[in-house]
């Protein structure tokens, strides 16, 4: 085997986000794994993908060669995953969608019975028509307008909800009835002390709309189709559960939620044609999907299978990382960890979910999401520092490891520098390239404990951060935001309790742009030129050295200089 030399980190690319739920998700970022991967392990070995990963990080593994145990518990973000690999065709979904509306409920097909209970008035013909959407108004507890299919007027129509649509729409919040119970009932017993918290989730819905969520999850087991077209059709219900509940504001009706309390005026929205419209999506997304898909690789259903293969693939453990025993692994060379975003919200909808889909196999632990009511940086910071010192254990003697966030944040910057030292790390290399986070690599055998790394609770003095603030800023020789420098701090400086930026304590700083920029209130001669010149001249040169490039060894070798 070749030696590995120490990797360059790259930023990657920009992908977006793909169904279910993408709009709680950061975007994919291509190419930075690979990068990393290819520089710093050979094919076959074996490579731990844990945090927040993406179907992107299992693929650009498993097509360098390597195996992929991927680490994720919770079954919303496997979905995601697996989906991802292994797509089911197009036409199987748009089938399974037929196959699911046709499944009886009172003697009719099941959409046929939605739509039924979605029938309402044209606002301008006052023919029958099918609502795309109620709106409400929660302190009333009932809607005041509506948006309609009219098949009479072959368009859209809105106006005002008249005394029948009222009658039709139930009380809210929703608090009795059958389908009510049934709901809570897949979710908690009642004498479970957070019981009153987890009612708040199931009022989410509107009586209506919950009454369509639960015929369609009670009537999934009688769908006969392939487990792929199932995966499928499982992430067109999620974003139904998504996108029906009372989350949607009335204005931004695409906004994600970022609490669990209902907006002042809310959608309601057609449960069937959410599925439709999700649907329709999937077909959309059908070539960025491939570029994640692994048509000829199939998933092992063990660790051991993965390690005696002969080729590469992946295998993915349902299991926290506390429950992962070192031995499992003995010949681990590299980990790549992604960091995601405290999220109370998403983490508290997206385990309702997964307990309505799959019951009694969603792991325990999860259930605390459903009444934890604050998700802050604190507590994820600790999370990614346990996380750390657990999985650098079962790293063999010379693998690397890489840190990466897919979005810029200071906290997200915090948690990384805090993990690591927290673990006994310190990175050999990183970058900071926003707005798509940073990456950070290291090799956990040169430092053999947390206590030859800086104290984790030593904040640097006020001096300190000047200095190096001003020698950042004379690198760079031009502004910079005053987010992305704190960012730069944290890194260079190797410290996870950096105080906030406050232009006024450093004299030798200025505000341009509406206290937007920092730079140097004494410029002098600056050593460099601005780093856009500089880039540009880098890139001059080495296409002046070699006519033709490959993109990803070009940036490569941008990035290396």
């Amino acid at each position: 085997m070749g030696e590995l030399s120490i990797p360059a980190l790259i930023p990657g690319t920009e992908r977006p986000s793909l169904l279910p739920l993408s709009r709680y998700r950061p975007p994919q970022i291509a190419d930075s794994i690979r990068q990393f991967l290819e520089a710093s392990t050979h094919a076959g070995d074996l490579v731990l993908l844990a945090g927040d990963v993406e179907a992107q990080a299992v693929a650009e593994t498993v097509k360098l060669g390597r195996k992929a145990v991927v680490l994720c518990r919770h079954p919303v973000q496997i979905l995601r995953i697996q989906l991802a690999l292994d797509p089911a065709p197009v036409s199987e979904v748009q089938a399974a969608l037929t196959r699911l509306g046709d499944t009886l409920k009172s003697g009719q097909p099941l959409f046929k019975h939605i739509q039924d209970l979605n029938s309402t008035q044209c606002p301008k013909c006052g023919s029958r028509a099918t609502a795309r959407w109620f709106a409400w108004d929660r302190e009333t507890g009932h809607p005041y307008a509506k948006r309609v299919l009219c098949p009479r007027c072959h368009e859209e129509q809105e106006g005002p909800v008249t005394p029948e649509d009222i009658q039709n729409a139930g009380d809210f919040p929703v608090k009795t009835g059958l389908t009510y119970h049934i709901a809570l009932g897949k979710l908690a017993r009642a004498t479970d002390p957070a019981i009153d918290r987890i009612i708040k989730l199931v009022q989410l819905y509107t009586p209506r709309n919950l009454r369509c969520l639960m015929d369609i999850l009670n009537r999934m087991p009688q769908v006969q189709v392939t487990p792929v077209a199932r995966r499928a059709l499982i992430a067109l219900i999620l974003e139904a559960l998504d996108r029906g509940s009372v989350l949607s504001p009335y204005e931004e009706p695409e906004r994600r939620p970022r609490s669990l309390r209902p907006p002042s005026r809310f959608l309601e929205r057609n449960i069937w044609l959410l599925l439709e419209d999700a649907a329709t999506r999937y077909a959309r997304e059908k070539e960025i999907r491939a570029l994640t898909t692994l048509p000829t690789t199939r998933a092992a259903t063990s660790g051991s299978e993965l390690l005696h293969a002969a080729e590469a693939g992946y295998c993915i453990f349902q299991r926290s990382i506390s429950a992962i025993d070192p031995k499992s692994f003995p010949t681990c060379q590299a980990l790549v960890f992604t960091l995601g975003a405290p999220d109370a919200a998403y983490a508290a909808l997206s385990t309702l979910w997964a307990l309505w889909i799959w019951g009694q196999s969603v792991p325990k632990n999860l259930r605390y999401f459903l009444t934890r009511r604050r998700l802050d940086w604190d507590w994820y910071q600790r999370g990614v520092a346990f996380a750390l010192q657990r999985l650098r254990q079962i790293l063999t003697p010379g693998a690397r490891l890489l840190l990466t966030a897919p979005q810029s944040n200071t906290n997200a910057a915090r948690a990384t520098m805090h993990g690591l030292l927290y673990a006994g790390l310190k990175p050999q290399t990183w970058i900071s390239c926003p707005p798509i986070g940073h990456r950070l690599s290291c090799q956990p055998s040169t430092v053999s404990s947390p206590k030859a790394v800086p104290s984790i609770q030593e904040p640097p003095t006020l001096a300190q951060i000047q200095r190096h603030a001003v020698a950042i800023l004379k690198q760079r020789a031009e502004p910079i935001s005053w987010r992305d420098l704190e960012t730069l701090l944290i890194f260079d400086m190797m410290t996870a309790v950096l105080p906030e930026l406050s232009p006024g304590n450093f004299p030798r700083l200025l505000s341009l742009e509406n206290g937007k920029l920092a730079w140097l209130t004494e410029e002098g001669p600056l050593r460099y030129r601005p780093l856009a010149d500089r880039l540009e001249a880098k890139v001059r040169h080495l296409l002046s050295h070699q006519a033709r490039w490959q993109t990803d060894d070009l940036v490569a070798e941008i990035y290396s200089a």
